[in-house]
């Protein structure tokens, strides 16, 4: 970051942190209100040494239990979508069970969202582009719907998935090894994710990595303060996707020995 960037980043911050931080509402969305319920269980399956699906059905055996707490839900949203419920599981641990510091999370990361898409449309396209991206990203009323209702795993996909292209896109235009392991690690943190969306990052890195050798002009002219990109080998995309798949079952292990689940059922 420049200093330059700080009167953008300035507007940016003051924009997103009012739409995303002023009332936050008691209220949260059914997505919310399932995630909080499945990390409450697998914070207790933990400190019980019970499986985290054992307790699923359990709960869901209570008269009157609704859709919300039914097995197949609490394991979908509980382990289908493991980064964002972990995240929930341990603001609970921390700060008690309370909606408001759930939908508070949720806020962060979509203030976070909305400095990555400006610093991502900056590298890509100019200052005018990031800045015009963050702008309309923060005051999207989809966008501040789903993360003011918590619905944190969309907001995770948006995160991740962008700072890997982003990462994966640097590399390439700078030519730096660096940039690509770090993309390989926020790979691997966007396939923890789990929602099915984040996995159309996979293609879409796949077919600039081929627009990108069969056409390497563009991506290789250098940027004014740059010395030019050298190219990247296949040794480099080996380690790139070591990390990724490294990252993804280093917190798949991690996340089934808590909820004291074999990873295979994660």
């Amino acid at each position: 970051m420049e200093s330059k960037d700080l009167p953008a980043l300035l507007i940016i911050a003051l924009l997103a942190g009012f739409f995303l931080f002023h009332d936050i509402p008691q209220e949260v969305g059914d997505d919310a209100i399932t995630n909080g319920n499945a990390a409450l269980l697998i914070n207790q399956a933990h400190e019980t040494g019970r499986s985290a699906q054992e307790i699923f059905e359990e709960v869901s055996k209570i008269p009157g239990a609704n859709r919300t707490v039914s097995p197949w839900v609490l394991r979908f949203m509980g382990l289908g979508t493991p980064l964002w419920t972990s995240l929930v599981a341990m603001d609970q641990r921390i700060f008690g069970v309370s909606s408001f510091h759930e939908l508070l999370l949720a806020s962060i990361l979509g203030f976070a969202t909305v400095l990555v898409i400006y610093f991502v449309g900056k590298g890509m396209y100019g200052k005018g582009a990031g800045f015009l991206s963050a702008i309309l990203l923060s005051t999207s009323l989809s966008f501040l719907i789903l993360t003011r209702c918590a619905s944190g795993f969309l907001v995770l996909m948006s995160l991740t998935a962008s700072a890997s292209a982003f990462l994966f896109y640097r590399a390439h235009r700078v030519g730096e090894r660096r940039f690509l392991w770090a993309a390989g690690m926020a790979l691997g943190f966007t396939f923890f994710n789990g929602y099915t969306l984040s996995f159309l990052v996979v293609p879409i890195l796949f077919f600039f990595l081929l627009w990108n050798v069969v056409s390497p002009g563009p991506m290789r002219t250098p940027m004014p303060e740059e010395q030019g990109p050298r190219r990247l080998g296949g040794r480099d995309y080996m380690i790139f996707v070591s990390l990724s798949l490294f990252v993804f079952f280093s917190l798949t292990v991690a996340w089934s020995l808590y909820a004291n689940l074999p990873p295979s059922e994660t």
